[in-house]
């Protein structure tokens, strides 16, 4: 099935099912575009043995999931509906309460240490809507987990060229809950512009 085609599909079934039910027809269940079946079952292993959560808390999100993208950054004059390319990233969702919660405890930590990150205002936003995302973390020696942990991670994974020349990049989700809504935000803006 070509790109065009799948995107045909998701736009055929966009008047007829409801917005979570299209997240999880499309985008939280099935293959992912960009790598095939063994790669995927071996990147989210990966990714779930470095983070000590189960590979199923591990999903390809996105472009690198459907083969284009539904989300439209107008700031960037990035269209919706745009192929997956080469100069793509392939997006992951890692949905863990209990990765989640720990990475807050010690943020929390961090704040009663009275330390203070630059982006701290901007990362309470998407904290609130149960995601974190770790180019908002603080960067610093005092909080190992976003450079030691997580970028030297997604960076190696990267530059391993295992899963191809793209680079992988990641967010964090508390639970499903927040990951299916943040999800029904892009699905619900395709549904809008059917009308």
């Amino acid at each position: 099935m070509t790109i065009d085609d799948k995107i045909n599909d998701f736009k055929k079934h966009l008047p007829i099912l409801d917005e979570t039910a299209l997240v999880r027809k499309f985008i939280t269940s099935g293959d992912s575009y960009v790598v095939d079946q063994d790669n995927y079952l071996d990147l989210k292993a990966t990714i779930a043995d470095h983070f000590e959560i189960h590979p199923n808390e591990v999903l390809i999100v996105g472009s690198g999931k459907l083969g284009f993208s539904i989300a439209e950054n107008l700031a960037k004059e990035k269209p919706r509906y745009r192929h997956f390319s080469e100069s793509s990233d392939i997006d992951v969702a890692l949905i863990s309460q209990g990765l989640f919660d720990k990475i807050w405890k010690d943020l929390y930590n961090y704040i009663e240490d009275k330390n203070y990150w630059q982006k701290q205002q901007e990362f309470t936003t998407y904290h609130f809507t149960g995601w974190m995302r770790p180019d908002m973390l603080p960067n610093s020696p005092r909080f190992n987990f976003t450079q030691t942990i997580w970028w030297d991670f997604f960076n190696n994974l990267t530059s391993s060229q295992k899963y191809g020349d793209y680079k992988i990049r990641g967010g964090l989700y508390r639970n499903w809950h927040f990951l299916e809504r943040y999800q029904v935000k892009c699905v619900r803006q395709c549904k809008l512009e059917l009308k």
